[in-house]
């Protein structure tokens, strides 16, 4: 099963989609989940195994090309109607995730593998259809202070999944 963990937003979150053997670590560069480029060169310098998504929305293609040249990115995603573009400009890419408008993700390259978003706190792990679902899309959220997050949802999820 594949595993993307969205808008990375601190070390903890990176270490956790470490620790699980997530495909992929997803960093936003907008919005109020967007994270400045010297703390995910920080995070991806301390985390080891997945490969590092940009999440780039609605960013100029100037801009993501100023992210590529100074953060090791394995990947893009994008929605549907900017894929085209950006792959053009973006050749050496080799990963690419396409949100659609349900807010699931598919991977192109590999026979359009659809991602289920699925937040743990809100649904459960036996209501997965493991053999319908090729992979899973959470996003996480911002510690409440620095070093204090509680994973404890996560965990009952993954186990129920049984990737721990």
């Amino acid at each position: 099963m594949i595993i993307k963990f969205n808008k990375i937003q601190d070390l903890g979150d990176a270490r956790y989609a470490a620790s699980c053997m997530a495909e992929y670590i997803g960093f936003s560069m907008q919005g109020e989940s967007a994270f400045p480029v010297s703390a995910i060169q920080e995070i991806i310098g301390w985390c080891a195994g997945p490969k590092v998504i940009l999440e780039v929305s609605h960013a100029e293609i100037s801009e993501i090309e100023s992210w590529i040249n100074i953060i090791p990115v394995d990947g893009i995603e994008c929605s549907k109607d900017r894929v085209n573009e950006l792959k053009d400009h973006f050749n050496d890419i080799q990963h690419w995730l396409i949100s659609n408008d349900d807010k699931s993700l598919s991977i192109l390259n590999q026979d359009s593998i659809n991602l289920v978003p699925i937040i743990p706190s809100l649904g459960s792990a036996k209501d997965i259809d493991t053999s319908q679902v090729k992979g899973i899309n959470i996003d996480c959220i911002r510690e409440i202070e620095t070093g204090r997050k509680d994973y404890s949802d996560w965990n009952d999820f993954f186990e129920e999944l049984e990737i721990f």
